[in-house]
């Protein structure tokens, strides 16, 4: 029983995951005729409408809310009802919220993919390589939502292969959410190609950290849900088993990147705040809903405001040097973070009461050293999501 559903689940994996990114590999970089590549005023010709690009912001960013939704209701009733073995949850009410979801960014991506491509027909283009490259946001919706379908069948059989050991951090979980959130970061790129008029930026930047903070709190699904569950039962074994130092490391790692990522995309003082507010705004708005129909609501994550505010209230421009600069940015961001971490860990009733000195210590130090890991890559993403100022 357990080959054949590990052949099984392995199959069905390898097909989704080797479909995506041989189709990756051929839309983005695999060579092309010059007669099929894009020049000079070609690239505008192809380029999506100010209005279906806007239209699948909007789409993407309740698609993602959708998503959130649906997978922390989806823990709350594992919860509630013990199904977590064999594939007994794979059509209720969550995973048929959470697979429509798919289905929806899918189909909304297809469209914009079609009037893509009648836009470069017309222009003469015949090669789907070229109009996929003139949008690369669109076609890596379309790519991400192709493979949270595919998987669908993959994940009820690893259900089943791992019964009750199933954790949020298998390779099905952590790549389904990769997917979800690069969605979110893929909706936050069209957003900030949009060329608004003056009196519409600050609208445009508000939704820019509505976004941002949906892709955190669908990494943080992943992340670090599973310590802020109650009664977690079967996975307590799991979540005990981790050094206890993991859990702050992890949030404090995501929201960094996040908060780091704001800054470098939103052009406003407060961009950190701003998407700091944005993560607790929804987290709190879907937790509230959880709780008025009798769910499991998980716990409120820890407070990382006041990193974002050092962040945002910290003159670190002024520092010439990139290296000394990211330091003093993973530095401060670790202090302000850890000031209400960690008493927050302490004041905890569960596993969290065995936080010692020790792991408090390599708490902060790997969250610094983590930090300057991903402070480079903020930068470059940055960079990416905004080829032209605001």
């Amino acid at each position: 029983m357990f080959d054949e559903l590990f052949l099984q689940a392995a199959i069905f994996s390898t097909i989704a995951i080797g479909g995506v990114a041989v189709s990756a590999w051929w839309l983005y970089v695999s060579p092309m005729r010059k007669a099929s590549s894009m020049h000079g005023a070609e690239r505008p010709e192809i380029a999506a409408s100010p209005r279906v690009s806007l239209a699948l912001v909007v789409l993407l960013g309740l698609v993602a809310f959708q998503l959130v939704s649906g997978a922390l209701w989806d823990a709350g009733m594992h919860i509630q009802t013990g199904q977590i073995p064999a594939g007994a949850d794979f059509l209720w009410p969550p995973h048929l919220l959470l697979y429509s979801g798919f289905l929806i960014s899918f189909l909304v991506a297809l469209i914009a993919a079609g009037s893509i491509a009648g836009r470069g027909w017309r222009a003469g283009l015949r090669d789907p390589r070229a109009w996929v490259r003139a949008n690369p946001y669109v076609g890596a919706v379309a790519l991400s939502a192709a493979y949270g379908l595919a998987s669908i069948p993959g994940d009820a059989i690893w259900h089943q292969l791992f019964g009750p050991d199933l954790t949020a951090w298998s390779p099905p979980h952590v790549l389904l959410v990769a997917t979800m959130t690069a969605q979110s970061v893929c909706a936050l790129g069209l957003l900030m190609q949009l060329r608004v008029a003056p009196a519409k930026n600050a609208l445009k930047n508000f939704g820019a950290l509505i976004l941002l903070g949906l892709s955190l709190n669908l990494m943080y699904i992943v992340g670090v849900l599973e310590w802020e569950l109650q009664n977690i039962n079967a996975m307590n074994t799991i979540v005990a088993g981790r050094p206890i130092w993991f859990y702050p490391l992890v949030g404090g790692a995501l929201a960094l990147f996040t908060f780091a990522l704001a800054k470098r995309v939103v052009p406003w003082r407060w961009a950190a705040t701003g998407a700091a507010l944005a993560f607790f705004a929804i987290r709190l708005l879907i937790t509230f809903a959880l709780g008025l129909t009798n769910n499991i609501m998980p716990a409120i994550p820890l407070m990382f405001v006041l990193g974002a505010v050092l962040l945002d209230a910290l003159p670190f421009e002024k520092i010439s040097s990139a290296r000394a600069r990211d330091v003093a940015l993973a530095l401060l961001f670790a202090l302000g973070y850890y000031a209400l971490a960690f008493p927050a860990l302490t004041a905890r009733e569960n596993i969290f009461a065995r936080f010692a000195p020790l792991d408090f210590a390599l708490a902060f130090v790997w969250l610094v050293i983590t930090s300057l890991i991903l402070l480079p890559i903020t930068r470059a993403a940055g960079a990416r999501l905004v080829p032209v100022k605001n």
